[in-house]
């Protein structure tokens, strides 16, 4: 039989955020937060490092969307080859796999905020290098690979931090309403971000699409320099990123939820999301679409995952969560 020990009622109240004057302040103001943070589902918007980030991550990720929708279609475009379209697939996702395990670190270990932000400048680089080669008509697979490759290899460094910033942003008893509400906004942007990128594609051309991602980026840079969330580093203990890799699969296998979510994870990854880089051939030589309409089937993939996440992931009734019931 448990014993109670009178620390357990301190461990059992959720933690206080630490204390941040200009945070604090700012949280009191704002007219759009007053009137959100009094609707259940939308109450991780009454902290203002969260709103920040939230707004800036949304208009950042429907810029990404919009230059995923014009880098399949220019790919096929030069190569009407389904192994390319492979290729750049493969190439903006080798490095998360193999570099996750090490970067996964760096974001306990550095200041997460300081490293976002150089990766944002980077991929924003990334995009206007694609715009420009694209307008100037230089643009061809290998410019294609390499800064695919690079886009991919920046984003391992950048999903362990941006994953771990989440919960810097709110206090644990608000943590699963934020983690909702950023999966929803995420899969909102691949609703919206193909068919503006089908917008501009059209009104403009596809160098105006890179050109449009570049500049959102502007809005989550902006967005992390002015939040300051509070971060508790972690100091190397010696151990390996491979032991620690050993040590959280063999924590995942006593774990039967963590196993089973693991598994999902990774059957969806490796036979499901694919035939995202495959929808170009599929919309064109399948279908008989244009570009619009491979957009358009980009945007409804999107909205099943937008409406999918609003079933499994309730952003409402989140606040009763407790340290202990948020670890079970």
């Amino acid at each position: 039989m448990d014993q109670h020990h009178p620390s357990d009622d301190h461990l059992s109240r959720p933690a206080p955020m630490p204390h941040d004057t200009a945070t604090a302040e700012a949280d009191a103001q704002g007219p759009p937060r007053r009137f959100l943070r009094s609707i259940p589902t939308f109450e991780s918007f009454r902290y203002r490092d969260f709103s920040y980030f939230f707004v800036g991550a949304a208009l950042s990720n429907t810029g990404t969307w919009m230059q995923q929708v014009a880098l399949g279609w220019i790919v096929y475009e030069l190569t009407r080859s389904s192994a390319a379209l492979g290729v750049v697939h493969f190439l903006s996702g080798i490095p998360v796999t193999v570099l996750i395990v090490f970067t996964g670190a760096l974001a306990d270990r550095f200041d997460r905020r300081t490293l976002l932000i150089w990766a944002q400048v980077i991929l924003m680089a990334q995009a206007f290098a694609l715009g420009a080669l694209t307008q100037s008509g230089a643009i061809g697979m290998s410019w294609i690979y390499a800064l695919t490759l690079l886009a991919g290899t920046v984003s391992a460094f950048m999903f362990p931090a941006w994953q771990a910033m989440v919960p810097d942003l709110v206090p644990r008893t608000s943590l699963l309403n934020a983690i909702a509400l950023s999966s929803a906004q995420f899969n909102a942007a691949r609703l919206v971000g193909p068919m503006l990128g089908a917008a501009v594609f059209a009104a403009f051309g596809v160098a105006e699409v890179f050109y449009a991602n570049a500049i959102s980026f502007l809005f989550v840079i902006w967005a992390l320099a002015v939040i300051r969330p509070p971060q508790e580093r972690h100091e190397p203990d010696g151990e390996s990123a491979v032991s620690m890799l050993s040590a959280g699969l063999r924590h995942a296998r006593h774990h039967r939820r963590i196993y089973m979510h693991l598994l999902t994870a990774a059957t969806i990854t490796i036979f499901g999301m694919p035939f995202l880089a495959l929808l170009p051939v599929i919309a064109a030589e399948t279908l008989g679409m244009g570009s619009t309409g491979y957009s358009t089937l980009m945007g409804l993939n999107g909205a099943g995952a937008l409406i999918g996440a609003s079933r499994s992931h309730p952003c409402r009734g989140t606040s009763a969560v407790t340290p202990s019931s948020a670890g079970a």
